[in-house]
């Protein structure tokens, strides 16, 4: 059986980043017994094949009545399955971010929950490889006889800001029709949906697709594995709008 070294490694940092990160926040726990932490799992992230799937684990930590700190880091998954020659590389990535809160409605030092604003600072690279099929262009016509197919390699680089808003609360089952819910004070949900941009820096390698010669075979429909491709592709690079959807179900140490 092969193992990749150079994800093993990588696979290895993300713990001890996850690790340092927990003990430290563990530690100030200690400290503060009032202070929450809260220890959190992106749901959607799970299964992002807009980006790429991810292990995101966060701790949000509050630095104030109102403020608090998160910070979240995630490593690949899996790879996104495109058809694609995986002989050039192993498709690996990671996702780190830091979002700073403010909860506007009544709080205590030793409360973490309601409706909130957020800042968010995201950086996220990965590694893939990727095809595309593409024809000759002319002039008269396109030579749609003669496609070809082009396997390369993909890094990508994104690093960008969202405007969140979103709202904490603890997990409230209804385990009895004639009682109230039953809360659950050490469970919470976070849910929240932002807006903003990003930079994407994209660099090909062992690419032969040149797109002032040759023009790319496109579905007639747009489509997320296309939009895809053509995120991968270098000369999309550049600031882009975003959108974020997250979905955390944390538990309070």
């Amino acid at each position: 059986m092969h193992v990749d070294k150079n994800k093993t490694k990588t696979v290895k940092y993300f713990f001890i980043l996850i690790t340092m990160l927990l003990a430290t926040q563990v530690a100030a726990g200690q400290e503060e017994k009032k202070i929450p932490v809260l220890l959190k799992l992106n749901i959607p992230s799970l299964g992002d094949e807009t980006t790429f799937p991810t292990l995101r684990i966060s701790a949000e930590r509050k630095l104030g009545v109102k403020i608090s700190l998160a910070i979240e880091a995630g490593y690949q998954l899996y790879a996104i399955d495109h058809f694609v020659d995986t002989a050039h590389t192993k498709p690996r990535g990671m996702k780190v971010g830091a979002e700073l809160r403010y909860y506007p409605g009544h709080q205590s030092i030793s409360g973490i929950t309601g409706f909130y604003l957020a800042a968010n600072a995201f950086f996220r690279r990965n590694k893939y490889a990727e095809r595309l099929q593409y024809y000759s262009r002319t002039e008269q016509y396109p030579n749609y006889a003669e496609m070809l197919g082009d396997d390369f390699i993909v890094i990508k680089s994104i690093s960008g800001l969202h405007l969140i808003a979103g709202k904490q609360f603890n997990l409230r089952i209804p385990l009895n029709p004639t009682k109230p819910k039953k809360v659950f004070p050490r469970v919470f949900i976070d849910g929240s949906l932002g807006l903003g941009f990003f930079y994407r820096n994209v660099v090909n390698e062992h690419r032969e697709f040149n797109n002032d010669l040759f023009e790319r075979d496109k579905p007639r429909h747009p489509n997320i594995y296309d939009a895809y491709i053509r995120s991968g592709l270098s000369e999309n690079s550049g600031l882009r709008p975003s959108f974020a959807f997250n979905l955390r179900v944390g538990y309070r140490i």
